[in-house]
């Protein structure tokens, strides 16, 4: 910041009266005839009064020289030079004469003036005129007194003094003129404004002010000073200049506002009782305008660091690279090998230095309380062997002048906590130096990126194991697929570093569980002999999420509630201290679990874990369906040799009997109508059972291929009994009983019936002598109830008889029925919103559900089943108490 010079000037030359050399020649001579008048007239006067002719004489002199000025004043050159030649000779007449005290005063009068002019002019000949100053002043004195040696020595005297007094008024006016001469061309052509003022009032101003603020000096001389000042500026100038240089705003004449850099020097005249002011104004509204914005940068600036989510530290390595200088002065020239050799130093140099400022992210990072807690010297407890590479790092920076350095170190928060942090160490460059002074650290925490690459890592350890398991299992011959749930188990137990991994199955109703297959970590006791086939419900805290489809998370198994009681005595006999259980869904069904068991403590078990355990269990459920797959086909192999015997045993017995009997027809002769009749019959009949067995088949493959449709209307079950059992011939051995009350139903006529020839066709073949046929309310449904007092179906034939092609009862070295009838009657009765099942009692029924209610949402349903293969241990069923029948 450069100040403005302050020019301290004599006082005489900032009062308001300037005396240029030429303005006050004519002021002069004004004087001059003013007194001369009065004093001439006076002078002839006197001379007439006291009779002195050299009186009078000099008096006229006087008055002639006086009308001598007026002449010069109205021709405009006027000179007090030719009036004081003039007075001259009137004073050496008045000598002469009686009056010589006038002679002596006007005689001073001449010197006086001739100072003057001497002073205002300086002629060129100055020593002339002051030579005859004192001549005239000596001779004077020597005409009035007459020459003798004291009247000569008061003339020298006289003439001397007035000479030497003349000279050095001159000598000081010609000094004070080139003075004022250099101030004004310092003044006029000085770069900056300034201001001369007089008691805070403007006297004058140079063209810097005028071009600055746009005032000419005729607008503002005479105005106070405060003029040029803003109304909010308060007092105009301070009350001790002195003090230096202040910032102070002004008006310019356009009304804009500008700053300037004002330096006032105030100087006061005792004896007059003014003030006069230099005031001196630099413009200094750009710089100003500069120093904000850099002032705003760096506000920003640390506003910016401030609000970085990346920890910054402000330190000073001054007394680092001092150390440093004294390590090289001592022949230290490898400064890595040294402090390899001297681990001690670096914890020395660490100590040197000073942490200026941080961020808050900086105060996050490390949990300290707050800045103050990391402002000065490092923390201790970050000097640790993790960090002190990233000091050498530093350190080898400084010593081989580069400006940034980058590490990445393991530091340690306040607590003691590891955090994993990119450290990059930067020494801003000022006018081509480093300044240590002021050193940023930024410090980036790479926990997280550290962590997500250790969970990329599992991730990518998981897919592989899971294609490794995936391509295993593809390859799994159906023999080998419990030694694959093995090798499986042990994978994911090694990979998830468990004591045990282990599959659970639940039992066809869901009541029972049992342990399949185990894995056991090296050392581990199995404990697979523990748990077969036992209750669900002996261990419903685990059982009961698990049968909901939810996992089971254990971290501590001593933390378990009350009401886990039995779980908690299992895992502890086991020596379980956390678990985790995945349940094996399918369509809805839970059909077992996976888990994995922790004998140490502290296990966490992650999200992780149970996708793991999710996705070995869908490829276990994959593997245990393609086992039970494979044997359904070896079942269903075996079945079609059986398949194809009973439907050309099937077909083959009604055409044989149709074939013989409508020969018999055609060649036999003399046939009785009667035993005609009774051929037709037996044709008719074995064509009716061919058909039905037609029927049964083509239903089959229309329901296989979704064409089959059912009506919903409103039948009569007692009235579609009736007629099924006109269409049937009755065996001679059977009885059947009929329905004694009507009970209406939404079902298609057509398919009922179908479905009750069914179930009496196979009570006519399989069943006892006793047939019955009832009907049953039970609220929104009817039953349709087909029993006999045969032998029944076997408790574990019940579900497979339902099954296509399947059959409970063979007759040795004959085949059997085609299996599809139970199957087809099962899907119709379901395609028309009931069901058919079998009922196990006294006596063995079949019984066909229909609803009774309100109508069908859709008049005309339609449904394509698929034909998929049962489930490799179905789920648990329980039964509608609307199959319950009430009574027969």
């Amino acid at each position: 910041m450069v100040a403005p010079v302050r020019l301290w000037l004599p006082l005489a030359l900032v009062r308001k009266h300037r005396a240029p050399p030429r303005g006050m020649a004519p002021t002069l001579t004004r004087i001059i005839l003013l007194t001369g008048y009065p004093l001439s007239a006076a002078t002839v006067a006197v001379g007439a009064a006291t009779g002195g002719p050299q009186v009078i004489a000099a008096g006229a002199v006087a008055l002639a020289a006086t009308a001598a000025g007026t002449l010069q004043l109205r021709l405009g050159r006027p000179h007090p030079s030719l009036l004081m030649a003039v007075w001259a000779a009137s004073v050496l007449l008045l000598a002469r004469s009686p009056a010589w005290l006038i002679a002596e005063a006007s005689g001073l009068g001449l010197a006086a003036l001739g100072t003057a002019v001497t002073l205002l002019h300086s002629p060129r000949r100055a020593a002339l005129y002051l030579a005859s100053l004192g001549a005239t002043a000596g001779g004077l004195v020597l005409l009035i007194h007459g020459v003798g040696p004291i009247s000569v020595i008061a003339a020298v005297i006289l003439g001397a003094t007035i000479w030497g007094s003349t000279a050095a008024h001159a000598y000081t006016a010609r000094r004070l003129r080139q003075s004022e001469a250099r101030f004004r061309g310092a003044f006029e052509n000085a770069p900056i404004a300034m201001v001369l003022g007089e008691d805070e009032v403007v006297r004058r101003v140079n063209p810097s002010f005028e071009a600055l603020l746009g005032y000419p000096e005729a607008e503002v001389r005479g105005r106070p000073l405060a003029f040029i000042l803003p109304e909010d500026a308060g007092r105009p100038f301070p009350e001790h200049p002195q003090e230096g240089p202040f910032e102070q705003r002004y008006r310019r004449r356009d009304g804009a506002l500008i700053w300037g850099q004002t330096a006032v020097t105030t100087l006061r005249d005792r004896a007059a009782g003014e003030a006069h002011q230099v005031i001196q104004i630099l413009d200094v509204t750009r710089r100003r305008a500069d120093l904000e914005a850099i002032r705003a940068a760096e506000e920003r600036q640390r506003s910016l660091v401030s609000a970085m989510p990346v920890a910054v530290w402000e330190e000073d390595y001054s007394a680092v690279a001092e150390w440093l200088e004294d390590l090289r002065r001592d022949g230290v020239q490898d400064l890595r090998a040294y402090l390899a050799r001297h681990p001690e130093e670096v914890a020395h140099g660490a100590r040197l230095i000073r942490v200026i400022d941080v961020n808050e992210a900086a105060v996050r990072l490390v949990n300290a309380p707050g800045k103050e807690a990391l402002i000065g010297g490092i923390l201790e407890e970050t000097l640790t062997n993790e960090t002190r590479n990233s000091f050498v790092e530093q350190f080898v920076a400084i010593w081989e002048g580069r400006p940034s350095t980058s590490v990445e170190v393991v530091g340690s928060t306040v607590e003691g906590q590891r955090i994993v942090c990119q450290l990059q160490w930067a020494a801003p460059l000022v006018s081509g130096h480093r300044d240590l002074s002021r050193a940023v650290v930024t410090i980036t925490d790479l926990t997280e990126r550290e962590q997500a690459r250790a969970e990329l890592g599992r991730r990518v350890a998981l897919e592989n194991l899971i294609t490794r398991l995936s391509t295993e299992f593809i390859n799994l011959a159906p023999e080998e697929t419990d030694e694959g749930i093995e090798r499986a188990l042990a994978a994911i137990g090694r990979h998830s570093e468990a004591a045990r991994s282990y599959l659970f199955r639940f039992s066809p109703d869901g009541e029972r569980m049992s342990n399949t297959h185990e894995w056991c970590a090296p050392q581990v006791t199995p404990m697979k002999h523990r748990i077969q086939d036992v209750p669900t419900s002996a261990f419903p805290w685990i059982t009961g999420p698990l049968c909901a489809g939810r996992a089971v998370v254990v971290p501590q198994t001593a933390d378990l509630p009350d009401k886990a009681a039995a779980e908690k005595a299992e895992f502890t006999a086991q020596g379980i201290t956390s678990l985790i259980c995945v349940p094996l869904v399918r369509a809805g069904a839970v059909l077992g679990f996976v888990g994995l068991d922790s004998l140490a403590a502290g296990r966490q078990w992650s999200e992780a874990d149970i996708r793991l355990l999710g996705l070995v269990g869908e490829m276990l459920l994959n593997v245990l369906e393609r086992q039970a797959a494979g044997e359904r086909l070896v079942a269903l192999m075996q079945s079609k040799d059986e398949l194809l015997a009973a439907v050309s045993h099937e077909l083959r017995t009604p055409l044989t009997a149709v074939l013989g009997l409508a020969e018999e027809l055609r060649s036999a002769k003399g046939l009785r109508p009667q035993e005609r009749r009774q051929l037709l019959s037996l044709i008719v009949e074995q064509s009716r059972e061919l058909a039905h067995l037609v029927e049964d088949l083509l239903v089959a493959s229309r329901m296989e291929t979704g064409q089959l449709k059912v009506v919903a209307e409103r039948i009569s079950l007692t009235e579609q009994a009736a007629q099924t059992l006109r269409g049937l011939p009755l065996p001679e051995d059977r009885i059947v009983e009929t329905p004694a009350g009507d009970i209406s139903a939404w079902g298609d006529a057509l398919r009922v019936r179908q479905i009750l020839r069914n179930l009496l066709t196979n009570a006519f073949r399989y069943g006892g002598n006793h047939i019955c046929i009832a009907v049953e309310q039970h609220g929104s449904t009817v039953a349709l109830v087909v029993s006999d007092d045969g032998p029944g179906v076997a408790p574990q034939e019940e579900s497979r008889i339902f099954e296509p092609y399947e059959r409970a009862h063979h007759s040795p070295g004959k085949p059997g029925s085609l299996g599809l009838g139970l199957s087809v009657s099962r899907r119709l009765a379901r395609l028309m919103g009931g069901d058919l099942y079998y009922r196990r009692g006294p006596t063995g029924a079949f019984v066909l559900a229909l609803p009774s209610g309100e109508s069908p949402a859709s008049a005309e349903q339609s449904a394509a089943l698929e034909d998929m293969p049962p489930d490799p241990f179905p789920p648990r069923r329980t039964r509608s108490t609307d199959h319950q029948p009430v009574g027969t």
